[in-house]
């Protein structure tokens, strides 16, 4: 992903990007973690494993973030690759969210043992 905004102006979007991202995880954690078991527990053998994309492509026109479940074998390769690394350092109570932005694509990490405790 690239920009044409100066270097300080870029650093500003992104931090502004990232705020908003862990903001979102934080208020909706629980429904974000229902929502990636859900559909991680229905999906076919080789769609199970994924992540979970917090897009916010159109958060600037609009000031909504999109949800959606994202098979990892759709993903690009580089990503595609940074999760199946990731997959084999975490155990299964790792899920991963795929941060997607006008200036950058972040995976992040949960750690859903606390919030499965009421399941």
């Amino acid at each position: 992903m690239s920009s044409s905004l100066p270097p300080s102006e870029q650093d500003l979007h992104l931090q502004k990007y990232r705020n908003i991202t862990i903001t979102f995880i934080n208020q909706y954690k629980k429904d974000l973690v229902s929502i990636f078991l859900q559909h991680s527990r229905e999906a076919s053998d080789e769609d199970r494993v994924g992540v979970l994309g917090i897009n916010l492509l159109g958060f600037d026109e609009t000031g909504k973030v999109d949800v959606a479940y994202l098979p990892v074998r759709i993903l690009g390769d580089e990503t595609r690759s940074r999760i199946q690394e990731r997959l084999t350092e975490n155990d299964i109570h790792v899920i991963y969210l795929l941060m997607i932005t006008p200036l950058e694509e972040q995976i992040i990490e949960l750690d859903i043992r606390d919030l499965m405790k009421d399941k």
